[in-house]
């Protein structure tokens, strides 16, 4: 190898050496197409990712939405509660492109707003999407019950910042009588950096990572 300036670095053979960079790249390529691979492979063999099915951070990330995004037989766009939110929030869903003269409510809290042990349309928000309805004939109510079992104020907070970008003219909150129940049963999940929840919540939406999980916390699916 010679010393000489302007000149780049040769192998043994008198070839000129590969930059670091350009070794870091290849490597970097190679490592996201086994990667890619790997998911379409899983997803031949119908392994659908973690996130699909269950929120593994009980709305304690902030990355996995209450509400994701369909299309109905006539194509219109909506946002419908998650597949894996079901467990702790009813089924609802509202209009994406929200239209002129409606007025979006948001109902938020605990197993109150979300009506356990029964079921939304005897909660409070079901009383107000029938009676609203009645009081007052000047425009469209649209009320939404995104009350979730057990929820405090802290994860009230993250999801209210999602809620947000939907355009919504009211907010409704009760909430106060689980702030001991979450600090007992999620302190240490709330204690975690949020840049490792952000991490985590993204490797759920891979199907390498759910069945990395499957392997190291096996249970029913």
């Amino acid at each position: 190898m010679s010393d000489a300036p302007g000149r780049a670095e040769e192998t043994t053979d008198g070839r000129p050496a590969i930059p670091a960079w350009r070794k870091a790249l290849y490597a970097a390529i190679a490592v996201a197409l086994a990667f890619a691979l790997i998911e379409l492979a899983l997803a031949l063999f119908g392994v659908r990712p973690l996130a699909e099915r269950e929120d593994p951070f009980v709305g304690f990330s902030g990355h996995l939405p209450l509400f994701v995004e369909e299309r109905d037989d006539d194509g219109i766009r909506w946002f419908r509660t998650a597949p894996g939110k079901l467990r702790w929030f009813n089924d609802q869903r509202f209009r994406a492109d929200k239209p002129d003269g409606v007025k979006r409510v948001f109902c938020l809290g605990g197993s109150t707003t979300q009506g356990q042990p029964f079921e939304d349309s005897v909660a409070f928000p079901g009383w107000l999407r029938e009676l609203l309805a009645e009081a007052d004939e000047s425009g469209e109510w649209e009320v939404v019950n995104a009350g979730g079992i057990s929820y405090a104020s802290y994860r009230v907070a993250l999801l209210m910042e999602e809620l947000a970008a939907h355009r919504p003219d009211l907010f409704i909150l009760y909430t106060g009588h689980n702030e001991f129940l979450e600090e007992r049963t999620y302190g240490e999940m709330r204690e975690q950096p949020a840049s490792l929840r952000a991490a985590a919540a993204l490797a759920a939406r891979t199907r390498a990572a759910t069945v990395m999980d499957r392997l190291v916390r096996p249970r029913a699916r």
